[in-house]
C-alpha cells in the first residue's frame, strides 16, 4: 500500500547531529511544504541527511507555521514546523529503493514499513 510521506533532508554538512537534534526536540523545522496538506493527508515524515546515509520515519502530530526566526531569515513564504513520534530508523538504501519521488516536490510515496 502506497501512503503519502514528507522527505525533508537536514544539512548535516553544517553540524553532524542535527538529525539526532531533531529527534530529541520532536520537530522538524523550517521545512517548505503545504500546511494544510501535512496537516490534513500525511501522516509520516522522512529525514534524511545531505550524505544520504541515515534515513528515520515518524509519525506526524502535527504541523505549524514556521515563525520562531521570521525577522532573520529570508523565504519564509510557505515553511513549516513538523512535529512527530514515534522514530524508526531506517536502511537508507531500502528506502530509496521503494519511495517514488516527483520532481522537487517534497511529498513522495512509499510502499514499505506500514
Amino acid at each position: 500500500m502506497k501512503k503519502p510521506v514528507i522527505v525533508v533532508r537536514a544539512n548535516e554538512n553544517l553540524d553532524k547531529k542535527v538529525i539526532n537534534q531533531m529527534i530529541s526536540q520532536g520537530f522538524a523545522p523550517g521545512f517548505k511544504a503545504s500546511l494544510e496538506r501535512v496537516n490534513r493527508e500525511i501522516n509520516f515524515i522522512v529525514i534524511t541527511n545531505t550524505d544520504n546515509d541515515r534515513a528515520v520515519l515518524g509519525r506526524i502530530t502535527r504541523a505549524v507555521e514556521h515563525k520562531s526566526t521570521k525577522r532573520t531569515e529570508q523565504n519564509l513564504n510557505g515553511r513549516i514546523d513538523i512535529y512527530f513520534t514515534d522514530i524508526y530508523e531506517l536502511d537508507p538504501q531500502q528506502l530509496y529503493e521503494n519511495v517514488e519521488f516527483n520532481n522537487s516536490n517534497p511529498v513522495r510515496y512509499i510502499n514499505k514499513y506500514w
